[in-house]
């Protein structure tokens, strides 16, 4: 097991207190799960907010405005990922609370970075017309997304996800009133770029409200920060090369098949959004949770197959209902033109379900053990298995080779990470998935079977998924007994920690 980093600054911190974690085992469990269950209200209220806001503006403003703040949006994410993402997170990791210079350093670092991409994007972007000037505008926020960084850290570090969880939803509703009533008032779609700076300044605000630990004076010290940086960057690299995958699969679907099958893919790609709901909870809670009880001197190997087999179990509820509606479901929602979009979800959500909920556990548990080279290297394997699997079938197969490339990439990615935690820590973590994933498939089939059995209508979709959810109920009942009682009793202690009184605690002090 990797050590954590030390920080170079000793022990004259100014305020923050520099103590090692306090936190015991089974108090960072109680967060965690209320964290999972938080992060999930989190993304359900923010897809209601978006829907809700996104139909709203739609009947005021054309689609070139849309495709203006599209643009905006495009460039304001990838100068965030790169002033921003990733360079606090050894922060987050280590046993020792962050000292203030640590802090002030790396909010510094951010400011600078952010202060540089917003003064080149107003150069760059002002020969470009209105394109240009609404970018500008919307990249003006970034200087102030980065004053919370000290604020999450703080509480990341606790685990205590409702004070950002509610800030995270303020936000999101305040960016959709604002551009709302701004473009109602006349505004356009200058109300629309604005309303990235005005959701940035509230969010800051609030989360800094919310832990006052945060509350720092940036400044530029590479002392204080140097070791972290090295982290973060490393961290980065695998958002980057994930980035960068992603990207390339759509160019590459593009050069060879054209825009259609890459509608068709956008679209197959938003409907395995829903299980992504959960993923994504696990995956923010999963490295905080893990570097914290690392630091307990728990023995992870319990840990990271518990985890495993539990989230095995619960993704095939998502998945399969999903899977085995669809030929019937998407149709009818979104017309027949799209039934080709489909052909994705066998393989896609196949290999979904065999490589999620290994990557829930152990890259946040590699990642908490100082290991972010697995994690790079998992990634970078899965592209040629992508590659090697899609291309040469595209032509032929169609859009549905895309998912026979997912399902090769998340098999490459799995392997790599599998090593991975059995190096670091002896856990086997593909035994826990193998059964769920084949009763999974076989559910799904038999839903996905009924629901080409008569015209694509919304019942008929709503039946297969409910058939399909039973077969694989029964399917664990009977072959994954363990799994299945275990699933429900974390399901039960995370509902429990949302709305307790874990989930209402207020943040320890550190300074």
């Amino acid at each position: 097991m990797n050590p954590a980093p030390k920080g170079d600054v000793g022990d004259d911190a100014e305020g923050l207190n520099g103590g090692e974690n306090s936190l015991g085992g089974a108090e960072i469990r109680e967060r965690a799960a209320a964290g999972i269950g938080l992060d999930a209200v989190r993304g359900i209220a923010n897809l209601a907010f978006g829907l809700g806001g996104t139909i709203a503006l739609a009947r005021m403003l054309t689609p070139h405005d849309f495709g203006l703040v599209a643009f905006g949006l495009t460039v304001l994410v990838f100068g965030t990922f790169l002033a921003h993402g990733g360079l606090a997170v050894a922060l987050i990791r280590r046993p020792k609370r962050p000292l203030r210079p640590e802090l002030q350093a790396i909010q510094g670092l951010q400011l600078a970075l952010t202060g540089i991409a917003t003064i080149a994007t107003a150069v760059v972007a002002r020969p470009f017309g209105t394109a240009g000037e609404v970018t500008a505008v919307m990249v003006a926020s970034l200087p102030l997304v980065v004053l919370r960084t000290p604020a999450i850290v703080v509480l990341e570090r606790e685990l205590h996800y409702q004070r950002i969880t509610a800030v995270e939803v303020i936000e999101v509703a305040v960016y959709y009133l604002f551009a709302v009533v701004s473009v109602a008032a006349g505004a356009g779609v200058w109300g629309f770029a604005a309303a990235s700076v005005v959701r940035a300044g509230v969010g800051s605000t609030l989360m800094l409200l919310a832990a006052p630990e945060g509350r720092v004076t940036p400044r530029l010290g590479w002392r204080s920060s140097r070791g972290i940086i090295a982290f973060g960057a490393s961290y980065q690299a695998v958002g980057a090369a994930q980035m960068l995958r992603g990207q390339g699969v759509n160019l590459a679907v593009a050069a060879v098949s054209g825009i259609q099958v890459l509608g068709l893919w956008s679209v197959a790609q938003r409907v395995l959004q829903f299980p992504f709901l959960l993923f994504s909870s696990l995956w923010r809670v999963s490295f905080p949770a893990m570097s914290r009880l690392i630091a307990t001197g728990e023995d992870m190997r319990p840990v990271i197959e518990r985890s495993v087999a539990v989230a095995a179990a619960g993704t095939g509820f998502l998945l399969v209902p999903l899977v085995g509606g669809a030929p019937a479901l998407v149709p009818s929602v979104l017309g027949s033109r799209w039934d080709e979009s489909v052909s994705v979800l066998p393989a896609a959500g196949l290999g979904l379900m065999f490589a999620g909920p290994v990557s829930v556990a152990v890259v946040g548990y590699l990642w908490g053990v100082g290991d972010t080279r697995t994690p790079l290297m998992g990634v970078l394997v899965s592209v040629p298995a992508w590659a090697l699997v899609m291309l040469p079938i595209l032509p032929a197969v169609g859009v549905a080779a895309v998912g026979l490339g997912w399902l090769a990439a998340n098999v490459a990615e799995t392997a790599v990470l599998a090593r991975g935690a059995a190096r670091h820590a002896g856990a086997d973590v593909v035994s826990p998935v193998v059964r769920p994933t084949i009763i999974a498939a076989v559910a799904a089939g038999a839903g996905w079977l009924l629901a080409e059995s008569g015209a694509a209508t919304f019942a008929l979709g709503v039946g297969a998924a409910i058939v399909a959810l039973l077969v694989y109920v029964g399917g664990l009942a009977l072959l994954c007994d363990l799994q299945l009682r275990e699933l429900r009793r974390v399901s039960i202690r995370v509902l429990r920690a949302t709305v307790g009184p874990a989930a209402q605690r207020g943040p320890a002090r550190t300074a």
